[in-house]
C-alpha cells in the first residue's frame, strides 16, 4: 500500500509541475493563436490590415480559386490564384507597388520556404499564385512596398 501511495503522490507532483495541459496559447492578431501556433482558419482573409497598420490589404480569389486554398502540386498554376490589392491606410493607392509572399509549413522536419512575387495588373491589383503541397499549418508573410514605405502582413493558415 505504501508503494501505491508513493506513486500516486509522485504522479500528482509531476502533474502540478507541468502546469495545465490543454490551454490555448495567447492570441495572435492574424490567426487567433499564438506566434508559431497552429492556425484556426482554413481560408485567406478577404480584407486585412498590415502588421504595422500602414496598408489595407484586399484579397480576392481569381476564377477557379477560392478563399480556402487547395492542396496540390499546382504545376500549371491553375490552383490558388489570387488578386491582391492594397492601399495606404488612408485609402490612397500605392506608388511603385511591390508584393512578395514567403511561406512555409510549420513544424515540418524539412523547412522548405516557398516564395511568390505578384505581377502588377493594369488596374493596380496584383496577381499571385500560391502552392501548398501538403496539409498542415502554414505561416505566410506578405511583404508590401509603396515607394519608401514598407510593411509586412503575417498570417497563419490551417489546411
Amino acid at each position: 500500500m505504501k508503494h501505491g501511495l508513493s506513486l500516486s503522490l509522485v504522479f500528482l507532483l509531476l502533474m502540478g509541475a507541468c502546469g495545465p495541459m490543454n490551454t490555448k496559447p495567447a492570441d495572435n492578431k492574424n490567426s487567433g493563436l499564438g506566434a508559431g501556433a497552429a492556425a484556426d482558419t482554413a481560408s485567406l482573409p478577404p480584407v486585412a490590415l498590415s502588421d504595422n497598420k500602414k496598408f489595407v490589404i484586399d484579397i480576392e480569389p481569381l476564377a477557379g480559386s477560392a478563399f480556402k486554398p487547395e492542396i496540390g502540386d499546382n504545376l500549371n498554376g491553375a490552383l490558388n490564384r489570387y488578386s491582391i490589392h492594397f492601399t495606404h491606410k488612408g485609402g490612397t493607392p500605392p506608388t511603385n507597388a511591390k508584393l512578395k509572399v514567403e511561406y512555409f509549413k510549420q513544424h515540418s522536419t524539412v523547412q522548405r520556404k516557398y516564395s511568390a512575387e505578384a505581377k502588377v495588373q493594369a488596374d493596380g491589383s496584383m496577381n499571385i499564385v500560391l502552392t501548398f503541397k501538403k496539409r498542415g499549418n502554414w505561416e505566410l508573410h506578405f511583404y508590401l512596398e509603396s515607394g519608401d514605405l514598407k510593411d509586412e502582413y503575417t498570417y497563419y493558415l490551417d489546411l
